[in-house]
């Protein structure tokens, strides 16, 4: 499921796309699917981004504050953060990675 921040996201990506005249005006159609190979890192990297609220953050999503609720319950709050760091902090470097290798397969 898209996050909304992810969702509005795209649609201000394109329009930024449009505005920067890298891809044309059709491109703010939902149909509109010949993406030039050199803005998909934009794209990657604006997704990447997105799901780092979710992971990092106790209210990135309602998933988050369920598990806060639980460990709180249990009289333990900051559990959260142990296995949400470390996983934002890998996400962070496969995204990296990801987009790196992107980059250099697209030049």
């Amino acid at each position: 499921m898209m996050r909304p921040v992810v969702a509005a996201s795209v649609i201000m990506t394109k329009g930024y796309l449009v505005a920067a005249e890298a891809v044309p005006e059709l491109a703010l159609s939902g149909e509109f699917s010949d993406w030039p190979v050199a803005v998909l890192p934009v794209f990657v990297a604006m997704m990447f981004g997105g799901t780092l609220g979710g992971n990092a953050t106790m209210i990135g999503a309602s998933a988050n504050i369920v598990s806060v609720g639980i460990c709180e319950r249990h009289g333990d709050r900051a559990t959260f953060m142990r296995y949400g760091l470390p996983i934002t902090l890998v996400q962070l470097a496969v995204g990296a990675l990801y987009v790196l290798a992107l980059r250099w397969w697209t030049s």
